[in-house]
């Protein structure tokens, strides 16, 4: 009786939220996007009858919550949703529900998301479709379970590198970069050789999926690329490979950390982390105790940590003589051994920062006065984060959670095996 009563308590707190969601236009508490996570059948019904009543912006705001909870906390299974938003007339919330399948591996979602990579008539839609393949490639690639929808995931993308649409093949070399694709070894090359930046970006971002150190070089020309993506791809890069080569011109950024934007900062700080070092420790720990009050970066700091510990364990076991061919390290000869006294120059930095601090609160009154003007209608969307983006659909979610679930479906492919295949030579002409 008692479990009867608290079940339908359940079900009319779920129509009172769905209620909300429907007549009003505040936006759903935390609590509130959690009980859409695991519908039941006829909560499912519920909801579908509610979602072809809302407008745009509220799909688009109430996708925006579930996305922020999803990444951060990895209990959350908002899937039933998500199949319903694939369908869709707006590509924000196609995009959208893209990401909210990111860990899903279940073969049905593997045929759909390779039509939607074909057929979907947005761009940018066709393009998140790509990513998720490689996402795919990239779990399958490593267990016995999912050789046959790496087979599958192989078989589309190398189909898509045909397209004649330069941004779809840029896409697919990044997601087959998973595996290290020896296709890709030319177009990686001409990416990071040429004078577009967006193809330079995506070149990168290749490098960082392939883990392969042949295009260390390559990386480290462009940290001081003049183009903030260019060189937010290239730290990220620097830190993937564990270019300890570049640890001088890492601590340099850091040290110079007021001047860096958001995005590039947060990219330095993991990096100097993965690259570990005597002065990056103690750098870090001066860099947070200035963001101590900005709860938005505690995470980063926790990641930076966790990766320094990391590191700190490699080296322990690199020095074992039975293990250390399993830990792969820069030789001593390609290494930066010289560091300078990054710690002093951070610290100088750090007793002038009130006067940076000064002028800095005066610029970001005026570009807040700007915001307000410019955004009152946007009041509904949350704010947990700092680091902005001008739309959710605009993050790269992939680098917010990791991607282990392959919800146990076993078949079984044999292994491609590209091992034979010739290297792509350098055309230094």
């Amino acid at each position: 009786m008692k479990q009867e009563k608290n079940n339908q308590n359940k079900k009319n707190k779920f129509s009172d939220i769905l209620s909300e969601l429907r007549e009003n236009n505040r936006e759903l508490t935390y609590k509130e996007i959690q009980s859409f996570s695991d519908l039941s059948e006829e909560n499912l019904a519920q909801f579908r009858q509610t979602w072809n009543l809302l407008s745009n912006k509220r799909k688009e705001m109430f996708f925006e919550l579930l996305l922020v909870e999803f990444m951060s906390n990895t209990l959350m299974d908002f899937s039933e949703i998500a199949l319903i938003g694939l369908n869709d007339e707006d590509p924000i919330i196609r995009r959208g529900s893209l990401k909210l399948l990111m860990d899903n591996r279940k073969s049905y979602f593997l045929d759909r998301l390779i039509s939607i990579s074909k057929q979907d008539p947005d761009t940018e839609v066709r393009l998140d479709a790509i990513s998720t393949l490689g996402y795919f490639l990239m779990d399958t690639d490593m267990a016995e379970r999912g050789k046959n929808k790496a087979e599958k995931v192989l078989k589309t993308l190398e189909s898509l590198m045909e397209s004649p649409d330069k941004m779809t093949r840029l896409r697919v070399m990044e997601a087959l970069a998973y595996v290290d694709h020896p296709s890709i070894i030319p177009l990686v090359y001409a990416s990071l050789t040429s004078d577009i930046d967006t193809e330079i970006a995506s070149g990168l971002r290749a490098v960082q999926n392939s883990l392969n150190r042949r295009w260390a070089a390559n990386v480290i020309e462009n940290l001081d690329h003049p183009n903030p993506d260019v060189q937010y791809e290239a730290i990220k890069a620097v830190g993937e490979l564990q270019l300890k080569r570049a640890r001088n011109r890492i601590l340099s950024l850091l040290a110079r950390f007021d001047q860096l934007d958001d995005d590039i900062l947060d990219a330095t700080i993991l990096t100097a982390s993965q690259l570990g070092g005597n002065q990056v420790k103690e750098m870090i720990e001066m860099i947070e105790e200035i963001f101590e009050d900005e709860e938005d970066m505690a995470e980063l700091f926790e990641e930076a940590k966790s990766n320094l510990e990391l590191v700190d364990f490699q080296k322990q076991m690199a020095g074992n003589p039975d293990l250390k061919d399993l830990f792969t390290e820069e030789s001593d000869e390609e290494s930066e051994n010289v560091e300078e006294d990054y710690i002093q120059i951070l610290r100088e930095r750090i007793e002038n920062l009130p006067e940076c601090e000064e002028s800095e609160d005066k610029f970001e009154e005026i570009e807040e006065e700007n915001e307000e003007e410019e955004d009152e209608d946007e009041s509904d969307y949350p704010n947990r984060h700092s680091h902005r983006h001008s739309s959710f659909s605009d993050i790269d979610w992939s680098h917010f959670r990791i991607i282990e679930d392959l919800r146990k479906e076993s078949e079984d492919l044999e292994d491609e095996d590209f091992s034979d295949l010739d290297e792509f030579e350098e055309d230094e002409d």
